[in-house]
Order: C-alpha cells, then structure tokens, then sequence
C-alpha cells in the first residue's frame, strides 16, 4: 500500500519539525540552492508545494513578497510562517486553492515522492503558474544513495515504513508534458552539515522517524549507504537531489 503525504506526516510531522528545529542549519546548502534558483528568476510569489513547515522561507530574498505555504498536516500548518507576506493553505498539492496564472514560481522540496500521482501536482503547478513562470522540484533520485537509505534502512527501521517514489531521468517529460519547458535536470549534490556525528544521527533519526534503531546504528548506515563529504562543518554527510526546472 503506498502511503500519501497526508497519511504518513499526520503520524510523524511532529518528529520531522523537532529535526528541523534542533538542527536548523542541517541542510542550509540544500535550501540556499533552491532560494537561489528562486532569485535567478526573479521571482515575487513564491508558491511551496508540500512545504512542511515552511522552511524554505527564511532562506528567501527581500525581493519575494509573497509565500504561499501549501500544507495538510496540521503540525506543519502550525509552524509555517504567519508574517504579513505570508500565506498558508490548508489544501493538496494537486487541487491548490489558487487561481489560474496567480504565482512566479511554484517549489516543491522532498515532496513529490510521497505523492500518489505526480502528474497531476505538475498539471496543478502549471495551472497557477503565470505566463513565463517556473517550477522547481528537488526530490531524491532513483538507484542513489539516499533513495537506498529511505527505502531500505528507513523503511526497515521506521515502524511505519517508508515507500517513496522517487524521481529519475524522465521524470522531466511528465513535467513537459504539461505544457511547460524543462530548463533543467539534473542530480544536484549537497552536504548536510552538523557539528558532531551524535547531531547527524539524531537529526536523521527524527527527520525520518527511525524509532527502531538507536543512533550508533543509524550513523553506521549513514557511513554505509550516504557517506561523508567536505562542507562547512566537522560533520557532512552527503546527500543529492534531482533538480528539474521548467518554465510555462
């Protein structure tokens, strides 16, 4: 059975946030490249599908004026920005309450792999996209390491399991095929930074909701399966998504 977004983060958002709050500069690199992408394109309404609890927005430039937070979980929706330029829709990522040619860019972030029917979020997005809009998907690939590490030692430690569908290289003609034009898309490579290897196996642990295995084992197979890698901080592990980015 493949469970949605809703089901799994109604059982363990809370964990997810606590990670997220206990380590917020984990995954600085991954966020900056995103906001980055964001800025490129000059972008001033930025639409964040699912967008858990609406992480990315501090990472964004002055020069968005508006974030629409897109969320079901209660636990996220409580945590995402509330600031004047900030909105939160309690709605799914294939229906958003939105109007047609209302945002510049729609994000999606570690997402799309728990949604049952990725096609129908990309028509979605390309629906509330503005003429010469973007989107950008960051999500883990198939056959990489991160895709082993959630479907196999996640999904064996986790006592809820994990089956995520993850992205591949024609993932970019779904996208397309909603009338838009990739840009890009590519495996994106990027550390995950902590300041010991206890902080990197107990922000994974949460993150991912591994309740059947203590944290020596979760950085054994963290060694095992992601390795490490330079970055800014004494501990990173490598972690890489695919970046697909096309323009209506």
């Amino acid at each position: 059975m493949f469970d949605t977004y809703h089901d799994i983060f109604l059982r363990r958002a809370d964990s997810y946030q606590r990670a997220m709050k206990l380590y917020p500069e984990a995954r600085d690199a991954e966020f900056h490249i995103i906001a980055n992408i964001v800025s490129s394109n000059r972008s001033v309404k930025v639409c964040d599908a699912p967008a858990g609890g609406g992480y990315l927005r501090r990472y964004l430039s002055d020069s968005v004026t508006q974030y629409i937070a897109v969320e079901t979980t209660p636990e996220f929706i409580n945590h995402c920005p509330s600031g004047a330029s900030d909105t939160v829709l309690n709605c799914q990522p294939d229906a958003i309450d939105l109007p047609s040619e209302s945002v510049d860019h729609v994000v999606s972030i570690a997402g799309t792999h728990h949604l049952p029917d990725k096609c129908a979020f990309f028509a979605e997005a390309a629906r509330i996209l503005q003429p010469n809009g973007c989107i950008t998907i960051f999500d883990v690939e198939v056959g990489t390491g991160p895709a082993e590490f959630l479907n196999g030692f996640v999904d064996e430690h986790n006592s809820i399991g994990h089956k995520g569908d993850f992205l591949d290289s024609m993932t970019a003609l779904d996208v397309a095929a909603q009338g838009l034009t990739v840009e890009a898309n590519a495996v994106m490579p990027f550390p995950w930074s902590f300041d010991s290897e206890l902080d990197m196996g107990t922000f994974c642990a949460s993150l991912f909701g591994i309740d059947r295995a203590d944290i020596p084992t979760v950085i054994k197979s963290i060694d095992h399966i992601l390795g490490r890698c330079s970055g800014p901080k004494k501990v990173n592990l490598c972690w890489q998504m695919r970046q697909i980015t096309a323009r209506k």
